[in-house]
């Protein structure tokens, strides 16, 4: 394998697969998508995932993921 090949892998974002980087953290990919980690909520194989645990989440192949935009209003 050639240092520059990337090993990705595939995760369903809202029910569209995407290829991302392997070792992908959920943070990560938060950053990746423009989002602000405070105004979401995700839940990753239909489990609501922590917001103190999105740098620690590794992404893996064949995860569902459901990122929601939280939003306040009166």
């Amino acid at each position: 394998m050639e240092l520059s090949q990337t090993n990705t892998l595939t995760v369903t974002i809202n029910d569209i697969p995407q290829e991302i980087i392997e070792g992908c953290t959920l943070s990560q990919l938060i950053e990746q998508h423009g989002l602000n980690p405070r105004q979401i909520a995700v839940e990753r194989n239909m489990e609501i995932v922590p917001p103190d645990d999105f740098s620690t989440t590794v992404l893996g192949p064949g995860d569902a993921l459901e990122i929601v935009t939280l939003m306040g209003g009166g």
